[in-house]
């Protein structure tokens, strides 16, 4: 499996997420970098302070060609290429593909016309989406978050342990939870974490074999 990181049409609700058909939804966080629109579509260009909003994807490799095509990363004209990005779950680094560029140079390049940068690195709003996708993991017996409830399954945190329903780091523990597939804002799970005590944190977590990103309440609300 290979951890996609999808901020542009891949993502769920816009046109390209079909190809994504058999994929494990991981989780949502941002990659440093901007936001173009590129001859009318979404262009990450890394690098920099601020922050492009996106899903994290757990991929097979044999879905890895169709969206090679999809994205045009064979072609050396198109600014969609394969590279390596550092994705922020709530304070958790995780290292993921990405198809994009590394230079703002090459993109004034390869697009006739190129757009932005996007202020807000969202290209879900660009795209009048919705609510944005998470994951969130849910301690046994805490209240459930509010929002689009999209599906749920049983999963493990790895190295955590519960203190109240806060998770708290616990190497070598891992402890079961419910882990939810929600659409909501950020600030209204952030409040949701708050009523338990907690704070918004990103952890890692194992669903049916599968290592997934959730966002969980952590420690204590400081």
């Amino acid at each position: 499996m290979q951890l996609l990181f999808a901020y542009g049409t891949l993502m769920y609700g816009l046109p390209g997420h079909r190809l994504l058909a058999g994929s494990v939804f991981a989780g949502r966080g941002c990659t440093r970098g901007l936001l173009y629109i590129c001859d009318g579509y979404p262009l990450l260009v890394t690098g920099g302070e601020s922050c492009v909003w996106g899903e994290l994807y757990q991929v097979s490799e044999a879905l890895l060609p169709r969206i090679d095509w999809y994205e045009g990363a064979g072609s050396p004209s198109s600014p969609w290429r394969r590279i390596s990005v550092k994705v922020d779950v709530a304070g958790l680094l995780v290292d993921a593909m990405a198809y994009g560029l590394s230079s703002k140079d090459e993109a004034a390049r390869l697009c006739e016309k190129l757009e932005g940068p996007v202020e807000h690195g969202d290209y879900g709003r660009v795209a009048r989406r919705g609510p944005p996708r998470w994951l969130v993991a849910v301690p046994i017996g805490a209240e459930q978050p509010p929002g689009l409830m999209l599906g749920a399954s049983t999963g493990r945190l790895i190295d955590a342990t519960l203190s109240g329903y806060c998770v708290t780091s616990s190497p070598g523990s891992r402890i079961e939870t419910t882990i939810a597939d929600i659409l909501a804002e950020h600030d209204v799970l952030a409040e949701w974490a708050g009523s338990l005590g907690c704070s918004l944190h990103g952890v890692e977590a194992e669903v049916e074999g599968v290592r997934v990103y959730p966002v969980a309440p952590l420690g204590a609300r400081g």
